[in-house]
Order: structure tokens, then sequence, then C-alpha cells
């Protein structure tokens, strides 16, 4: 299963809440992968994108999905607009693993989900241009707060918003029983499983193009 992991708008849970999927269903064998468009230091030789493996509970998103549980953590950074120099080692990794978590909105305008969460915090009401573009693509909202109400907003939110499941995930941990149960029957887990994944040991893994 491919599952991408958006939100509507910037530092609202998105990654905690990819962390708790993880964490709640290791025995999926998550293949997760982090997508940012801008880089980190400095070290790309100016090619479109930079592909890096996580091997330990780094200090950055794919290492926080790996020690979540994710038999595979990457980060995938790329210049903006150049996605799509991307794509092909990206498929490659969906097409070796049994089932992916992708942390992106932007993805949306190259693959096809099987499922496309949204994490909101109704409380923020600045929306990101790629959250609005493929809102009407999502399965289902992942709350992180109580605060305001989904859908009184712009046409968007009011036509789409109310018409979707909805999942409440608060901090600290950001886990949701009613996500989890809601994510393994697509997944075909049994239910209440508690075995997990040991951290992996693994060559790091790094591309450019």
């Amino acid at each position: 299963m491919l599952l991408v992991v958006g939100g509507h708008s910037r530092k609202i849970g998105k990654t905690a809440v990819a962390c708790a999927i993880v964490r709640a269903l290791p025995e999926a064998g998550w293949t997760a992968v982090k997508l940012s468009p801008h880089r980190h230091g400095g070290d790309d030789g100016g090619q479109a994108y930079v592909l890096r493996e996580a091997c330990g509970p780094e200090e950055s998103d794919s290492g926080r999905m790996l020690a979540a549980g994710a038999k595979r953590a990457l980060w995938l950074g790329y210049q903006p607009g150049r996605l799509g120099e991307a794509m092909p080692a990206l498929r490659a990794l969906i097409g070796g693993a049994a089932n992916t978590l992708i942390e992106s909105n932007e993805v949306m305008d190259w693959l096809e989900p099987d499922l496309y969460l949204v994490v909101m915090d109704p409380a923020v009401r600045d929306w990101k241009s790629s959250a609005l573009r493929h809102l009407g693509r999502a399965s289902a909202l992942v709350m992180t707060t109580a605060g305001g109400d989904a859908g009184e907003g712009r046409e968007e939110e009011r036509h789409v918003l109310p018409r979707l499941p909805r999942f409440h995930a608060a901090p600290p941990d950001y886990s949701s029983q009613a996500l989890r149960d809601y994510l393994a029957a697509r997944l075909q887990l049994p239910r209440g499983r508690e075995t997990r994944n040991e951290t992996p040991n693994c060559t790091p893994f790094s591309s450019q193009g």
C-alpha cells in the first residue's frame, strides 16, 4: 500500500502523525520517506534532488521515522519545481517495498496513492497551495487540535472537508486507535497486534540526480 500523509499548513504535526502511524503499525514493514523542497548542508552539487537513508535515530525527520519502527526511512530533498526528476528513484523505492508512507503534499502531483491523509489543525487558517490543490483527493482528515471547526472557510473547505472521515491524534504522542484500526483494515492487518520491528542495521544509502 502507498500511504501519503500531507498537511494543510506548516508545523501542525505531520511528521509526528507519520511517526505515530509507523509506531502503531510496525507489522506493515513501512518504508517511510520524508520529502522536503529544499536542501540541507549545501552538498548537493547543484543536482535536482538528494535521496538519503537514515541508519539510526538521528535528529532528523527520517531518523524519527526509523526510531518509530520503520523498516527503512529516507529523506528526499529536492529543488523547488524539480521533484519530477526524483520520481524514477522514488517509484523504484515504492516498487521494492511492502508498504510505503510518504510525508508530502506535492508528491500528489505525481502519484496516485491508495490513501491520502490530510493532517489539520483547525486553529491554523493558512493553507498551503499544494494542500488545496489536492484536497478533493483526500481519504480522511487527521485533526491534531480541537481548536476551530474545519469546513467554515474557503469554498474548497466547505465542500470537501465535511464529507471526509475524521480522526483525532493529539499531542504529545499523536496516537489514535481509531486511525490505527482504519489503516489496519485497509492493510488487512490483524486488529490490536502489538509486535514491533527492530531498528535495522543498514548501509547508508545516498543518491543524487
